[in-house]
């Protein structure tokens, strides 16, 4: 039986992500909703409910779906204009207007399930930003932004800090946020004096980069599990050397796969089968809000097809192993 917590990244595949075109999306979103195992989507935050077309995405997202926002598109183009934006920031302007963006966040989530009638966004991924090489940040700056935050009203959604790879002084993080007992002590500390927890997910390839591991996910899960604190796992992969996506960049190279595609490589991904199967087995999925896979093509895609198929072959491989 598949879970019903299984989801994709839709955005981070889709034929759209380099020229918005909602007819063409409508296409892939039809697709999408064909895949029986998947249950949900993440969906990415830039400031409004949608990128481009919030009618559009009300008209075209499964009302059974499990929608999970993630703040890290929007943290990441704020970051391009101003390296003090986040909730962990010590800069109090930059701070601010991290806090500002996630309450955006709050309203956007309170229009779609009111246009719904009803709870679809259980769980809301927000990040500890700014990057350390460009400004400074702390656990007291992150304890005051999550303080504030976790009076809104979410409309029922749960405040989750997706992992991202910590600041390394000899420069090779990618993202250089907050480390993880970082803010495993703001949210211990925030989570002591309200009803409303904030939990945590553990990103595979983001947790593999900054340990330079494929140890490091499971190492960031059985902690984060020990705390109760673990709410989501997404499968995005990482290659220690490849032309195509890097060496060790955050570009979610699949897993791989045992897909004929004479465009598409998969070989050096760090992420296989034995990899997805000990993290599953690492956690209760039962007590798991989301798990799902984030992955990108490159060269991209355009057809809804391509996209709609290496979606649903990766889906379909986690939903073999879950049950396994």
């Amino acid at each position: 039986m598949t879970h019903n917590n299984l989801i994709a990244a839709a955005y981070s595949i889709s034929p759209t992500s380099q020229k918005w075109d909602g007819k063409v999306e409508s296409e892939y979103y039809k697709l999408l909703k064909s895949i029986p195992e998947l249950k949900g989507i993440e969906h990415p935050f830039f400031g409004e409910l949608h990128q481009f077309d919030d009618n559009w995405f009300l008209n075209n997202i499964d009302p059974n779906w499990k929608v999970i926002f993630t703040g890290m598109p929007g943290v990441m183009n704020n970051l391009s204009k101003n390296s003090q934006f986040g909730i962990a920031s010590d800069d109090p302007d930059g701070r601010k207007s991290a806090v500002d963006f996630y309450f955006k966040a709050s309203r956007a989530i309170k229009k779609m399930q009111e246009h719904f009638g009803k709870q679809l966004v259980p769980s809301i991924q927000i990040h500890t930003s700014p990057a350390r090489k460009a400004a400074n940040s702390s656990t007291a700056s992150l304890i005051e932004s999550l303080t504030e935050m976790q009076a809104w009203d979410w409309s029922g959604t749960e405040l989750v800090i997706e992992h991202c790879d910590a600041y390394k002084e000899d420069g090779s993080s990618i993202k250089g946020f907050l480390t993880l007992q970082e803010e495993i002590d703001a949210v211990i500390a925030v989570n002591a004096k309200s009803d409303n927890k904030i939990g945590f997910c553990v990103n595979w390839g983001r947790s593999a980069i900054e340990t330079r591991s494929t140890q490091g996910p499971i190492q960031h899960i059985s902690t984060l599990r020990e705390l109760n604190l673990l709410r989501g796992l997404m499968f995005s992969g990482v290659a220690a050397e490849d032309a195509t996506y890097g060496n060790w960049q955050d570009s979610h190279i699949p897993p791989q796969l045992n897909i004929e595609d004479e465009l598409y490589d998969f070989s050096a991904s760090l992420l296989g089968v034995n990899e997805i199967t000990e993290s599953l087995n690492s956690c209760d999925l039962d007590e798991l809000v989301f798990f799902g896979a984030k992955v990108s093509l490159l060269p991209r895609s355009s057809s809804p097809e391509v996209c709609a198929k290496f979606n649903s072959a990766v889906i379909q491989l986690i939903d073999c192993l879950a049950k396994d």
